[in-house]
C-alpha cells in the first residue's frame, strides 16, 4: 500500500477537484440532448473536430448540461480570470490574472472592431489555444486563438460580439485553454 501526505492547502485542493467533478457526473446522468459525458468532456478540452452543432443546441437548451461544461472547461484551463471588480458597459475592461492578461483594444482602422489582447507572462504551463467566457448563467462562448508572438496574442473581434458583450459582464469568467 501507498501513502501520500498532503499540506492542508494540497488536500483541501483535492477535495475541491473531487466536489467538482462529482457535480459534473451527477448533472450529466441527469441531462439529455444526446450528448454523452464523452463527447462534452472532449468539446470543453477543444480536442472535438467535426460538426458540434447538436453539442452546441443542447448547451443552448440545457441549464444542466451547461453547468458541466463550465467544470470540465475551468478544470481544462491554463489560466483562470475569475469576475470582474466592476465594469460598465461602455468600458473596455481588462482581466488579469497571474501570469496573464486579458484586455480589449479599440481598432483604429474599423470602429466596429476591437482588439482582444491576451498577455502572457508565463507560459510553462503551455499557450492558450481557446479563451471561453462562461457568463452567470453559464452560457458561454469562445474563441480559438493564433499561436502568441512574443508572449503576446492578438484577435479582431466585432464590438457587438457574444465574447466582448460577456467579457464586459462582471459576473463572468473568462477561461484560456
Amino acid at each position: 500500500m501507498t501513502t501520500y501526505t498532503l499540506t492542508p492547502q494540497e488536500r483541501e485542493a483535492a477535495q475541491e477537484n473531487f466536489r467538482r467533478r462529482d457535480r459534473a457526473d451527477a448533472l450529466l446522468q441527469n441531462t439529455g440532448g444526446g450528448v454523452s459525458a464523452s463527447r462534452l468532456h472532449a468539446y470543453a478540452q477543444g480536442m472535438l473536430t467535426g460538426d458540434t452543432q447538436n453539442i452546441e443546441a443542447a448547451l443552448d437548451k440545457d441549464a444542466a448540461l451547461r453547468a458541466a461544461y463550465r467544470t470540465m472547461v475551468r478544470d481544462a484551463a491554463l489560466f483562470i480570470l475569475p469576475e470582474a471588480m466592476a465594469a460598465s458597459s461602455d468600458a473596455l475592461p481588462v482581466r488579469e490574472t497571474r501570469g496573464c492578461k486579458v484586455s480589449l483594444k479599440p481598432s483604429r482602422a474599423e470602429k466596429t472592431q476591437l482588439y482582444l489582447i491576451v498577455e502572457l507572462g508565463d507560459t510553462t504551463k503551455g499557450e492558450p489555444s481557446t479563451l471561453a467566457v462562461c457568463g452567470a448563467d453559464n452560457r458561454t462562448h469562445q474563441i480559438a486563438l493564433p499561436p502568441s508572438r512574443g508572449g503576446i496574442i492578438q484577435v479582431i473581434v466585432e464590438r457587438d460580439s457574444d465574447i466582448v458583450r460577456l467579457l464586459r459582464d462582471p459576473k463572468s469568467e473568462a477561461y484560456l485553454r
